[in-house]
């Protein structure tokens, strides 16, 4: 079998840049490869933000309630216990809970994404 012979390249293959070539002559210059990064990278954010919102919504108000206060914050689990009148071992089980309710509805979000 012979090898095909391609001639001159079209116009399409012309315009075809390196990904690490600056986008403009200017020094400091961003790469095509940094800005498809940074749009890959701000589209993964977005996606977790509304993965993380769909799971919160979730939660029951004590959960949310709860969590904020720990996360948010930094009250320990006896200092929530106290403010919201309720038990400590109240507020340690329905954190973990909520943490794994969170777990859960995120990682159903990834492997469907995934899928």
């Amino acid at each position: 079998m012979g090898q095909k012979h391609l001639g001159r390249p079209s116009k399409l293959m012309s315009h075809i840049a390196s990904l690490d070539a600056p986008l403009s002559d200017g020094q400091g210059e961003l790469t095509l490869l940094e800005v498809i990064g940074t749009e890959v990278d701000e589209y993964q954010a977005l996606e977790l933000r509304l993965d993380v919102s769909q799971a919160w919504s979730e939660l029951s108000e004590l959960e949310k309630r709860i969590l904020h206060l720990n996360l948010f914050e930094g009250e320990s689990q006896r200092i929530i216990a106290y403010r919201l009148e309720i038990s400590q071992i109240t507020v340690s089980r329905t954190q973990k809970h909520a943490l794994e309710k969170l777990k859960k509805g995120l990682f159903h979000s990834s492997s469907s994404l995934n899928t």
